[in-house]
Formats: C-alpha cells, structure tokens, sequence
C-alpha cells in the first residue's frame, strides 16, 4: 500500500515537472535565442568601430560563430530550467506545508532593529501614492529583465571568471537560500497576516493602507500577485512563479547577485547596482512582501556563495606579496 501511494506521488510529481519544466524550457530558449543574436550585434558592432586594417570583415563573423562555447551554453540552460522548476515545484509544494511558523519571530526581529515595524518606516519615508506605484512597478514588472542576467551570462562570451561566478552562484543560491533555508524558516510575510498565519491583527493597518492606496493605482500588481498565488496555494497548483515564502528574500538575492557582479565589472555600476539592490530590499517591506530581516539574511547568505565559489573558479586571485613581485620582475628581464 505503501508503495502505490509512494509510485502515485511519484507519478503526480513527474506531470507536474514535464508540465512545468516544458514552460519554462520554452521561455527560456525564446529568451536565449534573443540573447544570442543581441550579443552577436553587440559585439560586431563593436568590431566595426575598432577595426583598423581591411581584412575581411567575414573572417571575424566565422571566428566568432567557430569558437562558441556551444556545450557550455547547453549545460548552462539546462542547469538553469532544472533549478528554476525544481524550485518552483518545492516552493509550492513542500514550503508551508505544515504552516508558516517564524512570521512572529521575524516580524519581532524586525521591531528590536527598527523600535517598530519595518514597514511604518518606509510609509512615512515614502508616504504617496505615486511612491507606491513607482515601487510597484520596479518590484514586478520592471523586476522581470533580472531573471534574464542569467541568460545574458550563459550567452556572453567575455568576462568568463565573473559570468561563471554569477551562473554557479545563481543556482546554489536558489538550492540554498530558495529551497533549504526557506523550509527551515518558512514564513509568508505580513501581507498574509490572518490568511496563513496569526489572527490578522499585527498587520492590518499594513494591508488596510496598501488596500486604500490600490484605489488610486490603475494596476496594482502586489495585491494581483497576492492573489494569485494565494489562489494557487489553496488549489495546491504549481503555476509560473507560485509558491509563498518570504525568508529569505529571492527578489534581493537576484538583486544583489547583480550587485556583486556591477562592482567586478566598475565601480560606477557597483555603486548603481547596489542602490538598486537597496532599493529593491526597502519596497520587498514597503509591499508587505517581507521583513526587513529577509534582506538581511539574503545578502549575507549571497555574498558567502559568492565569495567561496568566486575564489574556487579563480574570480579572486591571491595577491602577491612586494618580495614575489619583484622576483619576478627580475626573472622576466633578458
């Protein structure tokens, strides 16, 4: 009995994987291709620019066309639709399962930082409607171009030590942080006061305010995506993007994983990027998404993914000692 429950299971998990998996691997090689030839005209025009002799113009469309790392950009997709199922279906299937059970905790954690509720400081920092809305739109829609930093790397031919860095971080990241650590502190955030967890109190003036700002916003697509995975929680579905979970933040770990990968590449986009990230972490508690401690969390657990696998694929180079420099200075003389 045992086990045709156990190969019943079986059987519902691997429609579930085909079916989803079959999603995103189309999106995926829609995006990918896209990417490709976005690179390709990239770089050509790059060579046009800098071309100064008359050589012919084809031999550098046949070089480049030669020499694609083919089974790397294989292994890289299919390493990216794997996880990205995988953790939706874990996401939505096994986080919360037996409830969301550190909300409390977390939303204390947030008060002995703040002296109150994370999200009565962004309100009164950020009180307007047009605020919101701008939040809004940077935390959903205008987020959706960060899930392509993966592709863009797995496409890109330059840059190879922070491109590996960034792909391999990416998916231990939602192993780790997305899938272990947000099953063992599973909590939904403050928008799902008194519908998975508490009796709806500590939050409500939370989702009253968002409730009266979403009269003045056209298309408010927090409280959209609330209700859509909602929806798909109690009908136990594993659509696109379902799944609830809030430590620790995703959206922040994306975001700064960018971050990291600004400040190797100049200083100027670090500095962009990592207010991007900030940015990103204060309107995740704006939109009752999150707890400020989810951020917190996130971007300490990222930057420690970062780092070892960063030193492992040769990102972070030992620097050399005076003494070993100039030894071998002297070696390399005639």
């Amino acid at each position: 009995m045992a086990f045709v429950i156990s190969a019943t299971r079986a059987d519902q998990y691997m429609v579930r994987f085909l079916t989803l998996g079959h999603t995103y691997a189309k999106n995926t090689l829609i995006l990918t291709m896209a990417f490709i030839v976005a690179n390709y005209v990239i770089a050509r025009i790059i060579y046009m620019i800098k071309r100064t002799d008359d050589s012919d113009p084809l031999a550098w469309d046949k070089d480049y066309f030669r020499n694609y790392p083919i089974r790397t950009l294989i292994i890289g997709i299919s390493g990216y639709v794997l996880t990205m199922t995988n953790f939706t279906l874990y996401k939505a299937g096994v986080i919360g399962r037996d409830g969301y059970l550190h909300d409390e905790l977390f939303a204390n954690l947030d008060r002995a930082i703040w002296g109150t509720d994370a999200w009565i400081r962004t309100h009164t920092w950020f009180p307007s409607v047009e605020a919101t809305a701008f939040f809004d739109y940077l935390y959903h829609p205008a987020f959706l171009p960060m899930l392509g930093g993966y592709l863009v790397c797995a496409t890109s031919r330059s840059l190879p030590a922070i491109r590996l860095t960034y792909m391999t971080s990416f998916i231990v990241c939602f192993l780790i942080i997305g899938m272990l650590m947000a099953n063992a502190m599973s909590s939904a955030g403050p928008v799902y006061d008194g519908r998975l967890f508490g009796d709806g109190q500590r939050f409500k003036a939370l989702v009253d305010r968002l409730d009266t700002l979403e009269q003045d916003i056209p298309r408010f697509h927090a409280a959209i995506f609330q209700d859509y995975l909602i929806a798909n929680k109690i009908s136990q579905s594993a659509g696109f993007g379902s799944g609830i979970t809030a430590m620790p933040s995703m959206h922040v770990v994306m975001a700064f994983l960018w971050t990291l990968a600004g400040w190797h590449i100049h200083r100027i986009l670090g500095v962009i990027l990592t207010v991007y990230a900030v940015l990103i972490w204060l309107i995740s508690v704006h939109l009752g998404w999150h707890y400020f401690v989810d951020g917190l969390v996130a971007i300490a657990m990222t930057s420690l993914i970062w780092y070892c696998l960063g030193r492992a694929l040769g990102l972070y180079r030992p620097k050399q000692s005076a003494p070993q420099r100039s030894q071998q200075d002297h070696t390399a003389l005639p």
